[in-house]
This record gives structure tokens, sequence and C-alpha cells, in this order.
């Protein structure tokens, strides 16, 4: 009872660590139940690194982890956080050597397994990995060896402990669950064999595996098996112990000596803690690497490597199996080496959403027919793309555009991902109308004006045309017109030119007319009558300049002819027409005068005196037929009354005065003779040479 006590203390001061069931079932068997409740109450459960957060920087970092301890490292709540990568590689196996200097130097080392390296990376987001998630890392150690094993003789073995596997674990805001990522596997140990001062034996222990089943061991007899799916690996009853998995642990070593037949050193198994095999044989036991699961015992040949399935103890010189390693279906890639490292390893490396990247280029857009344009992403867009590989959301902050946005207009694209990140460029959108103005024409009527013109505006015949973008002129061509347009349908264009400088034109008929009347200007005339009586004038003779705004004008007068009767005062009207057959009349007084002498033609006549003596003649006497045309007013002689005084010739002056009182005037001469009378049978008679004065009632019948 002594040597089992000195024993227990021995293990306890070399080896103490903290330990799982395993080792407390070891110290009650060895130390006692006394010692062994006290011992482990201090030994007890690994011991947990929590309180810690992920970096969120995007570098890689190690996670700091020992034996028997477990980081636990919370995700921020960062909606930036896109992915998280892990890059795990498990604990190698221990290795071999053994040596003996006398009497012959002799050294001969086998290598432990090399652990498996998984490389995983997960999405993080709704339905995959959710941000404000917990982590655990469990490091894999490596398996214990590489000791001074002194051969006796030249004779001797050496092996080493399997390598514990590194896990990854994570477990969701509010859940108590912790569901399995990756596991890279531990290396087997390994077994050397000196024979005669000569190596034998040597075998370097098996690498971590590429599947999720543990690598089996070998030897001469009895070599375990690699476990599946998550048990740990077999154990043998004398040389090592298997390693654990993830489900379960590896097959122990039965232990007689001293043991009560329990057996010892099967990698712990198990996702929340894992384990190394270990045993009381401090000079024969090589203790496999603490994780998930732990390393397999070697006492006699390698130990199994731990893993997501253990791996197989070694037989009979024999070096124990890799671990098994694996990745969760979440995984978005994922890469498995078998056996690369000899040293345990976590890292971790945090993908932050990396924003959006906005390339625009610039448009030119044209205007519809009712006057708007729509932009469209794609006609900005020159590949804005995200990063990470997600699609990306296009946004514009204008897309309508009207007669208002003609020409160069400012445009944001924003682009965003899925996260909320953002990126935007602003390019110019250039917006064109071309679509022309509608003109539409309406036929006019113009007047000319006094001066013989007239002109028009470009909306006299405009009818309503229109632009959705505004009228910026109109024209008209051509827009003068005078008197030879009369009477003809004039063709004019109108051009109709919208603010953008697009046109488009109408032609229409313009008439022009002249209603605007001559001006007739008389002036007053006085016309002779001739010798006849009679007179006429023309309409020149009474214009005084008539004019009319188109040139000629034709004159027309109402009377032409004028007689005696017309003497005088005559009201005349003059008629004046222009080329467009305007009228316009005036009034003359014509004024007709009579200036034609009488013409007095005279005669010699005889007058016999009276008894008395005397005699007397009237004018028309001596009137030889005097003539006017006008007539004859009075005739006048200037000596009627005579007598013996006046016997022989007598020159008398007619005068004729026509009824306009022209005077004539001619000189007949008169015989004034005395009268004889004789009688005569046959009644009186005149006789020659005789002058009677003979009553009427007595006259010659």
């Amino acid at each position: 009872m002594a040597m089992k006590q000195l024993l227990c203390w021995i293990y306890i001061i070399s080896k103490w660590k903290p330990d799982n069931q395993e080792r407390k079932t070891v110290l009650r068997q060895l130390c006692g139940m006394t010692l062994a409740f006290l011992l482990t109450g201090l030994i007890t459960q690994p011991v947990y690194s929590q309180g810690n957060v992920i970096r969120a920087d995007g570098e890689t970092h190690q996670v700091s982890a020992s034996y028997a301890s477990v980081s636990d490292l919370t995700l921020p709540n960062n909606n930036q956080i896109v992915a998280i990568s892990f890059d795990l590689t498990g604990g190698r196996g221990g290795n071999a050597r053994i040596f003996d200097d006398t009497p012959i130097k002799a050294d001969y080392m086998s290598y432990g397994g090399k652990g498996a390296n998984t490389i995983a990376d997960f999405k993080v987001g709704p339905g995959q990995i959710p941000a404000g998630s917990t982590f655990r890392f469990v490091t894999g150690d490596s398996g214990e060896g590489d000791w001074v094993q002194r051969a006796k003789d030249g004779n001797g073995i050496s092996y080493g402990g399997g390598g514990g596997g590194s896990a990854v674990l994570y477990q969701e805001p509010n859940s108590s669950t912790w569901n399995l990522l990756a596991v890279a596997g531990g290396g087997g140990g390994a077994f050397q064999e000196m024979v005669d001062y000569v190596a034998t034996g040597g075998k370097d222990g098996q690498g971590g595996q590429l599947t999720e089943g543990g690598g089996s061991g070998n030897g001469d007899s009895n070599p375990g098996s690699g476990g599946s799916n998550g048990a740990g690996g077999e154990g043998n009853d004398k040389f090592a112990g298997g390693g654990g998995g993830t489900k379960g642990r590896g097959g122990g070593v039965y232990c007689s000596d001293g043991c009560s037949a329990y057996r010892i050193g099967g990698g712990g198994g198990g996702i929340g803690e894992g384990g190394r095999g270990e045993g009381p044989f401090i000079s024969i036991s090589r203790n496999g690497g603490a994780g998930v699961g732990g390393g397999g015992l070697g006492i006699r040949a390698g130990g199994g490597g731990g893993g997501y399935s253990g791996g197989g103890a070694g037989g009979s010189k024999g070096r124990g199996g890799g671990g098994g390693s694996y990745v969760h279906d979440k995984a978005i890639s994922k890469e498995i080496k078998a056996g690369v490292s000899r040293l345990g390893a976590i890292y971790y490396q945090v993908t932050l959403n990396q924003p959006p990247v906005a390339n625009c280029k610039a448009a030119t857009i044209y205007l519809k027919g009712n006057g708007e344009a729509t932009l469209e992403i794609a006609d900005i867009n020159n590949g804005s793309y995200d990063p990470d590989g997600t699609n990306v959301i296009l946004s514009l902050d204008k897309v309508s555009f009207d007669c208002s946005n003609v020409g160069g207009n400012t445009v944001k694209l924003t682009v965003s991902d899925s996260l909320g990140a953002q990126d935007s460029c602003e390019v110019t959108v250039t917006v064109i109308d071309e679509i022309p103005p509608v003109s539409l024409c309406k036929p006019i009527t113009v007047q000319l004006n006094e001066l013989g013109e007239a002109s028009i505006e470009a909306s006299d015949i405009d009818n309503g045309s229109s632009d959705l973008c505004d009228i910026k002129e109109m024209t008209v061509s051509p827009n003068s017109f005078s008197c030879e347009d009369v009477g003809t349908s004039v063709t004019v264009t109108l051009t109709v030119t919208d603010n953008n400088d697009n046109e488009s034109s109408c032609t229409t008929q313009v008439t022009v007319i002249d209603n605007i009347p001559p001006i007739a200007l008389c002036k007053p005339f006085t016309v002779q009558l001739n010798e006849l009586g009679e007179a006429s004038i023309t309409a020149a003779d009474i214009d005084r300049g008539s004019t009319d705004n188109c040139g000629n004008v034709s004159l027309e007068v109402d009377i032409t002819d004028f007689t005696c009767a017309n003497v005088g005062s005559n009201t005349v009207t003059l008629t004046v027409t222009d080329v467009n057959g305007n009228v316009s009349t005036c009034i003359s007084m014509v004024t007709v005068q009579d200036n034609v002498l009488p013409d007095v033609v005279c005669q010699d006549i005889t007058i016999q005196l009276d008894a008395s003596g005397k005699a007397s003649i009237v004018a028309t006497d001596i009137d030889n037929s005097s003539t006017d045309a006008c007539g004859i007013a009075s005739y006048e002689a200037s000596k009627t009354n005579f007598n013996y005084q006046d016997l022989g010739n007598n020159n008398v002056i007619l005068t004729v005065t026509d009824r306009n009182g022209n005077s004539s005037h001619c000189t007949g001469s008169t015989m004034v003779v005395r009268t004889i009378i004789a009688l005569c049978l046959c009644g009186w008679r005149e006789k020659p040479n005789m002058i009677a004065v003979i009553p009427e009632s007595m006259k010659w019948r």
C-alpha cells in the first residue's frame, strides 16, 4: 500500500494537470478515496476562457490555448461581418527516440504523425452562422514522446502518445447547443526499437486524416482500428490506447498491475471537453495530447491520434493511427490536408463586408413624343459590383426627365449590397430633344395701307402651332406685300423653332387686297363757249392731282359738254378709280362763260319824213340778221328819230347785245328823204325817187 501511495504522489507531482473522469478514477485506485476526493476538487473539468470577443478586423489571429483550456470567443453583432474562416491543425503524435552510448554509441528516432490541416470558410448571417454567435476553440496538444529512452545493453523500445485533435464549435445566440464546425485530426504516436544496438522496427506515427474516419494503427499483433462516425479508435490490452472521437472515447489499455483490472489511457471523447489519454506508469507511459478528441496513451506502442473519429492504437511494435478530420456542410469552401503540421494550432480571420464599387458612365437620352424621357440604370451603370460577390441593389436619384432638363444633368448612381453598405458615383446625363414642333398654318387676307404696303407677323398665320418644350420663335417669309400682290394668293412659309432649336414649317396662302379708295382732288374750272355756243371739258381739267396708294388712277367726269344754257357755275363730279376698282369722287365748280360777241350785221335803209317832217326807226330796222349762239337779248340803234335836218344819209350804229351781255355793233346808213304825193287813178303807188308817207290803210294793195 505504501508503494501505491508513493507512485500516486510521484505521478501527481510530475504530471499534475487538469483532467477528466478517467484521471479521477485512477486517483481513486492509486491514492485512495480521501486523497482522490481532495485532489479532484482541484482537478475537474477543463478551464474555459470566456468573455472574449472575436477580433473583426479582417486580420488573421491565432487562438491562444493551452492544455485542457477552451477559448470561447463571441462574434460581434456587426452586420458588416460577412464570413469567418478557420485554419486548424491537429496536434502531432509523440516522437519515439532510443539511444545507448555504452559501449557502442547508438541513437535512433521515429517521428510522431503530423496533425491534419483543415481550412474552412463560413458565411455569417441569417441561415448561416448568425452574428453574435459564440465560438469554442479547442487546440489539440502534441502527444508525449521524444523522451531520452536509454536502451539496456543495446536493446529497448520507445513510443509516443497520440496527438489531440483541434476543433472549432459554435453556439447560436440564446441557445445552449454547441455545433461542431471543423476538426483537424491529430497524428498517431511513433514507435522505435533497438536490438543489439541496431534499429529494427522504427515507425513514424500516421498523420491526421483527410477523411472523417480515423486511421488504423499497425504492428505485429493487435493493432487498433480507426473509429468512424465520430467514434473513438480501438485500443488494445497491452500496447496503447485509441484516440478519442467527437462522440466517444478511444479504447483503453487493460491495467492489471495495481489498477484493479481497469482500462486506462483511451483518448478523451466528446465535443464539449475532449481530454488526453493518460496512465500512471511514469517510466513507461507516453500520454496522448489533449483535444477533441484526445490522443491515446502509448505504453509499448504508439497511441492513436484524436479527431472527429479517433485513430487506432498501435499493436506490438506498431505506431498509432491518425485522427479523422471534419468540416460542417455550412462551409462555403473547405480544404483538408493530411499530416502537415507538428504543432496544433487554430487561426481565424473575419471577413468584413467590402463596400460595393460604383462605376458610372455618361449617358445620353432622348425625349419622347410626350416630352419625357426615362433613365434606366443600365444607361449609366458601368459594371458596378460587390467585391464580396453578392448581388447589389442599384438605384438612381433621378430617373424622369422632361423639357426642363434638356442639356446636362448630374445623376447619382447608388450601389448597395445586401448588408446596407453603399457606394455611389455621379455622372452627367445629357437630355436631348430632337422632336420638331408641330407647325399649323391658316390662310389670311391682308389689307394694303395708304402707302400701298402690308406686312404680317408669324402669329397672323399661326393656327395653334405647338411644342412640348415650348416655342422659342416663329418666323414667316415673305412677310411684306405691295400693290403687285393684289389679286393673287401669295404662298408664305411659317417656320416654328422650339426652345431646343428644332424646326418645322408649313405653308399657307395670303390674299392681298386693296380697299383704300383713291384720293380724289378737284379744282374749279372755267370754260368758254365757242361761237357755236358750245364748250366741253375733260376730267383732267378739274383734277387737282388725285392719287392712289397703288399708283395710277382713272378719271371720269359726269358732265363734259356745256351750252349756253350752262353759262355760269355748274356742279361737276369727278370720279377717280384706282387699279383695284376702288372709287372716290370730288365736286368741282365749272364756270361756263360766253365771251363770244354777237355777229352784228347792218343794212342801209331809207326812211321818209312824214308830213310833219319827221321819221323814226327801230334798231332792228337796220339789223341785217345779226346772230349770237346764245341768242340776242337786245338791239339798240344809236339814232332812231329823224327830221328834215337829217335828210340825206345818216350813219346809225346798231348795237346788238346777246343774252350774256356781250355787245357788238355795226354801222348802217339811213337815208332820210321827203315824201311826194302823186295821185294816180289806179291808186296810190310809190314812185321812184319819191318819198311818200302813206298811211298803212292807204297802202297799195
